[in-house]
């Protein structure tokens, strides 16, 4: 397939914005805010895995969009690239941490 590079540079320029935003996302405040609310429950210790999986999830989202647009921005070097390259180096990616 014939790659445009600029627009994969863009793509990956995008993509590295996003995760650097997502990065700076402050997922715990929610959930700092609502410790002891409902005191004599179970509410905290849930709460706490609920923040800690959800920190986990953003934190995940934001490696896996700066790979993608490690992996786009090496693309872009080429000018022209098969598909079967683009998608096996997107597979050859680990599963989330």
């Amino acid at each position: 397939m014939n790659v445009d590079p600029a627009i994969l540079r863009a793509f990956a320029g995008v993509l590295e914005q996003s995760a650097g935003a997502l990065s700076g996302v402050n997922a715990l405040e929610p959930f700092r805010n609502s410790e002891g609310v409902m005191r004599g429950t179970e509410f905290d210790e849930s709460n706490a895995l609920a923040a800690a999986a959800t920190a986990d999830a953003i934190h995940a989202l934001a490696g896996r969009m700066s790979s993608v647009a490690d992996i786009a921005a090496g693309v872009a070097r080429d000018y022209e690239v098969a598909e079967h390259e683009f998608v096996a180096k997107l597979s050859m990616m680990d599963g989330p941490k």
